[in-house]
């Protein structure tokens, strides 16, 4: 009991995820006391709700505890680099503002997840809301992760959640078979997680990632390159970094479009948190010689998921080599494991965030017959159709491409300026290089989608299968050739779109005010 007296339980620091659980306890107990036909405003109320309230949380300790003179583990390797914040719960959790800009940022794919999730009528709303909470719950404990115990909690609570919620729509195959191709996959990568974890911890003697840098000293560092790479595996899995991409379309396409949108950027982003801490912690001096795998790697998610983006007739699967090809070029943030790379890298996922979300929001937006509009046929004709859908799903493209004026051309400028001067030499400029060169070919992809929007759909009676999908849609009545003609837009949706056209508009724009934010977020001494 003396032990326990000395630990920092200081539920402050970790309020966001606090309400993040409150909020899904209470939605599940709230479809228990509710009568079914009444209980949906409420579910989304408390769900929404939670999630505001872990925002002000956020907002708050960024200016509190977060702020304060304390050294957290980010800095605890050998380079020497500091952030301010402090360490809670035995050093397992830190509280600084390198976790909380990740909390803004999953808190703000989760919201968006919910509103776009409001429109649908298929799921059982209670255990849905519940299991997109808990996965922000999950990259929350991940995004703070003071050792390897909180890296293993958070990577868990995330990916079970995820598991059941990819698959969740019982009716459709697809989706049970994502899940449980994830499922597969999640726990071998997992296992070999932790498997490194116990490799380190006995090179170390400490599960703490503020000791990892002793392992170097200790005699033959052979078991410390072996257990970081099994760790790394782990994380590259959930980043979708070529070759550990080949669950990512199958379970883009399979998942609904809100599920898909967050999972796309929630477990990047969380996931990007726990690989920063784990290198700063762990590699001496001079990293770039240990990193020569990473940038391969880099190189390879860049081709790979570029090119196969450029051949995909399905919008998801298109998104997901997409993030495939956007991870490499986030990579590029750790050359050097600098500061200005890390502060380019989370601007990059700042920009990401509404661009991506914004692009899967038009996919749930062109929704029938219980079904996404994922298909490159759904787009045909769209600004004719639906205009407002089709200009802002341009503008996400273009930010996808890397365009000027969206946040896409800022992020990768601010990426290819850090990586030149991180001082890796021939690396920096082979990374450039290929980002220069599958930017060309993303770009190619995406303005198939965005032309086909603007071309002027066939007659339906030339028209193919969709010509038959029409009538048959009509033959069963007037309420099913309303289906097929698309799903009603709602108000949550829209809300969804225009925050994300005006976050990927404004740090294009303004750039350096959200730089102001990051800059310093991992100060030198």
């Amino acid at each position: 009991m003396s032990n326990l007296a000395t630990v920092d339980l200081n539920f402050m620091a970790v309020a966001p995820l606090i309400t993040l659980a409150v909020a899904a306890l209470l939605v599940l107990i709230l479809d228990l006391v509710l009568p079914a036909d009444r209980s949906r405003p409420w579910l989304y109320a408390a769900g929404v709700g939670g999630v505001l309230v872990a925002l002000l949380y956020t907002y708050q300790l960024w200016w509190g505890p977060a702020a304060g003179p304390a050294a957290s583990v980010v800095g605890a390797g050998a380079l020497g680099r500091l952030s301010t914040g402090i360490a809670v719960f035995g050093g397992h959790y830190v509280l600084d503002r390198f976790t909380l800009i990740f909390h803004a940022l999953v808190l703000i794919a989760v919201l968006c997840a919910l509103l776009m999730s409001a429109p649908r009528r298929d799921e059982e709303k209670s255990g849905y809301l519940a299991l997109l909470l808990g996965a922000a719950l999950g990259m929350g404990v991940l995004a703070g992760a003071g050792s390897f115990f909180t890296l293993f909690l958070g990577l868990e609570i995330l990916s079970l959640n995820l598991y059941v919620a990819v698959a969740f729509e019982r009716g459709k195959v697809t989706a049970q078979e994502a899940g449980f191709k994830y499922l597969i996959l999640g726990a071998a990568a997992t296992a070999t997680m932790v498997y490194g974890f116990a490799l380190l911890y006995g090179q170390t003697g400490t599960m703490a990632l503020s000791g990892l840098a002793a392992g170097w000293h200790s005699g033959s560092t052979v078991l410390m390159k072996v257990g970081l790479g099994l760790v790394l595996f782990g994380l590259f899995f959930k980043l979708a970094l070529a070759p550990f991409h080949f669950w990512a379309p199958d379970v883009y396409q399979g998942a609904s479009a809100p599920v898909t949108a967050f999972m796309s950027v929630g477990t990047k982003a969380a996931s990007f948190a726990a690989l920063v801490r784990i290198l700063l912690a762990a590699l001496p001096e001079e990293p770039s010689r240990f990193l020569l795998p990473l940038w391969i790697l880099a190189v390879l998610s860049m081709v790979v998921g570029s090119f196969s983006a450029a051949v995909q007739n399905n919008v998801k699967r298109l998104l997901a080599y997409s993030g495939v090809a956007h991870v490499g070029y986030l990579m590029m943030s750790l050359l050097g494991l600098s500061d200005r790379g890390v502060t380019a890298g989370l601007f990059y996922l700042g920009a990401y965030l509404f661009m991506n979300i914004g692009a899967f929001a038009v996919v749930a937006g062109l929704g029938r017959s219980g079904r996404d509009g994922e298909e490159l046929a759904d787009f045909t004709g769209l600004f004719y159709r639906r205009p407002g859908l089709a200009l802002a799903m341009t503008l996400f493209l273009l930010s996808l491409a890397g365009m000027p004026p969206a946040a896409g051309f800022q992020g990768k400028l601010y990426l290819v300026l850090a990586a030149l001067a991180s001082g890796a030499g021939a690396a920096a400029w082979w990374l450039v290089g290929a980002l220069v060169v599958t930017t060309g070919v993303s770009a190619y992809a995406y303005l198939r989608v965005a032309a086909e929007m603007f071309r002027k759909a066939e007659p339906a009676a030339a028209s193919g299968t969709e010509g038959y999908r029409e009538a048959a849609a009509a033959a069963h009545g007037p309420e099913s050739a309303a289906a097929g003609a698309g799903a009603p837009f709602s108000w949550a949706l829209a809300a969804v779109l225009a925050v994300a056209a005006l976050g990927t508009l404004y740090l294009g724009v303004f750039p350096q005010s959200a730089l102001a934010l990051t800059r310093y977020v991992l100060p030198l001494p």
